[in-house]
């Protein structure tokens, strides 16, 4: 059996901990009373499942000292099991030691069933039940692109809460996808996105 460790990277290198006391930082939000020693006796044990979500949201000006620490950190503690997620990019080279994978897509049964296991308040599951109607009957066929991945699903679902529709031409879904993600999204993540363009928001919409 092994002990699953969700390791959120976007603020890694907010401070300057290593990467095992950024981890036990995460650790600490799921179990208070997890001891850093404890920590280090289940990565030794090899009795660990880390997930490092978001690879690509680690600043740019950090993402060669995460690459290096990570390596070091599997070569410190090899017999645990390691997952990355990252949205596809160049940066993922670094990682030598890892093979990627890419998400399939979605079926329309798939994308209708993520909806199902979403949590909703009780005034917003009218709002999911809406959506999922909508999806089953006709979002699926006019939207596929985005239905079928999980992550552009969840921006439809959150475009749909925000302004009650996804529209049937898709220059102005995007517009309304892009201000969902630019404000409500990245807001919500505490995000402080990179646009390696220059550009601010509204320049980009």
């Amino acid at each position: 059996r092994l002990l699953p460790i969700f390791v959120p990277l976007k603020n890694y290198g907010d401070d300057e901990n290593s990467l095992l006391d950024f981890i036990f930082v995460a650790v600490k939000k799921f179990d208070p009373n997890m001891a850093v020693e404890h920590l280090n006796a289940a990565l030794k044990s090899g009795s660990c499942l880390l997930f490092f979500d978001g690879v690509d949201e680690v600043k740019s000006s950090k993402s060669a000292e995460f690459a290096r620490g990570l390596d070091a950190f599997v070569g410190t503690y090899p017999h645990n099991s390691f997952v990355l997620s990252s949205r596809p990019s160049t940066r993922l080279i670094a990682f030598e030691r890892f093979a990627e994978i890419e998400l399939q897509p979605f079926s329309r049964e798939q994308a209708l069933q993520m909806i199902d296991n979403f949590v909703f308040s009780n005034e917003d599951k009218i709002v999911r039940q809406k959506f999922r109607e909508r999806l089953e009957n006709d979002l699926w066929f006019s939207h596929e692109g985005f239905a079928e991945n999980p992550l552009l699903l969840t921006l439809m679902l959150m475009t749909f809460e925000e302004f009650s529709e996804v529209p049937s031409k898709i220059h102005k879904f995007y517009e309304l996808a892009f201000e969902t993600l630019a404000r409500k999204h990245d807001d919500t993540k505490r995000l402080e996105r990179e646009y390696k363009s220059g550009l601010k928001k509204d320049e980009i919409a």
